[in-house]
């Protein structure tokens, strides 16, 4: 789906400005297939880059999908993880529950 049909479709929702809370809680929901355009278009729409410039940053998208993946296998697992970073690098990761 290109960008600007997918702005439309969000628009025609009542769901823009979308947040990355938003786009977030779209990816985890198991019944979401396709989401490439979706990631897309928060990089492209969501927040402000360093240079001012209207997205979100390549570490802030893996960012976002670290947290999308780690909530899906907590969901799917029963687990939970606690992970801290140093920088753009996960230092430390806790599980707890069963795998």
């Amino acid at each position: 789906m290109s960008l600007p049909t997918l702005r439309a479709k969000l628009e025609t929702l009542g769901l823009m400005p979308i947040t990355r809370r938003d786009v977030f809680n779209i990816l985890v929901n198991p019944f979401v297939e396709s989401f490439d355009s979706l990631l897309e278009f928060a990089a492209e729409e969501i927040g402000v880059k360093e240079d001012g410039s209207k997205g979100m940053s390549r570490l802030e998208c893996v960012d976002l999908v670290t947290e999308v993946v780690t909530k899906c296998v907590e969901i799917s697992c029963k687990v939970s993880f606690d992970v801290e970073y140093s920088g753009s690098v996960v230092s430390h990761a806790n599980i707890r529950g069963n795998l």
